[in-house]
Formats: C-alpha cells, structure tokens, sequence
C-alpha cells in the first residue's frame, strides 16, 4: 500500500540520514577516509534523499487521486501522529539522554518538519478537493 511505501521511505530516509553523520564521524572526527571518499559518499547519500523526497512527493499525489475524503484524512492523522511521536522520541535523546550529537538532532528535526509540511499540504488538497 501506499501508506506502507512512505513508512519504508521514511525509514529509509532516517538511515541515510545516519549514514551521514557517521561519514562525518569518519572524515572530521576520526580521519579514517580521504577527503575524496568522503566527497564522493556524501554526494551519493544527498542524491538519495533527493530521489526519497521525490518519490515520497509522488507517493503523496498517488495517494490523493486514489484515496477519497475521510479515509484520506485518517491515514494523514496517523501519519501525522506518527511523525510527532519520532519528534518526540528524537527530542528526549537529544535533551535527556544525550545520546545524539546536536547537528544530528538539527538534521533530523528538520527532516520531521519537512514530513509534517508536506503532510499539511496534502491535507490541504483533499480537504479542497473534498469540497468540490
């Protein structure tokens, strides 16, 4: 389904985005890898968050066109309520625990705020389309 599509993407998505934070680990912190290594796998985990948002935006529009009013309204409640709880969960590692460094923290809570937008807006458009 759809809806199961985003979650792997959104799953897919925060894997990268640790894959990143280690490459930089790597490179700045511990100097195990060249800088032309880490140019190179940087510049591949970028063109794959792009190519994630891109699918995750067409995914949305998929959506819109198949699911009609309130079901559509429910699975973006759920999807919205699952993002809040990642926000959530993110904030109490990063404010309580300690356990993720603050670029990390920044990356990600952008990423959330990112997903909650794009959300609004396709609730937005069926809530419009609804109407019609």
């Amino acid at each position: 389904s759809i809806a199961r599509k985003l979650d792997m993407l959104a799953n897919e998505e925060l894997n990268v985005r640790k894959l990143i934070f280690e490459l930089q680990e790597d490179y700045f912190e511990k100097g195990k890898i060249s800088s032309s290594e880490y140019k190179r796998k940087l510049d591949s985990h970028q063109k794959r968050l792009a190519q994630i948002k891109k699918e995750r935006i067409k995914l949305r529009n998929k959506r819109i066109k198949l699911l009609k009013g309130e079901r559509l309204i429910e699975q973006l409640d759920k999807e919205t309520n699952e993002v809040l709880n990642a926000i959530k969960k993110l904030q109490r590692d990063y404010y309580e625990k300690k356990k993720i460094p603050k670029n990390v923290y920044d990356e990600l809570i952008n990423s959330y705020h990112e997903r909650l937008a794009e959300i609004e807006d396709e609730k937005l458009t069926a809530l419009l389309m609804k109407k019609k």
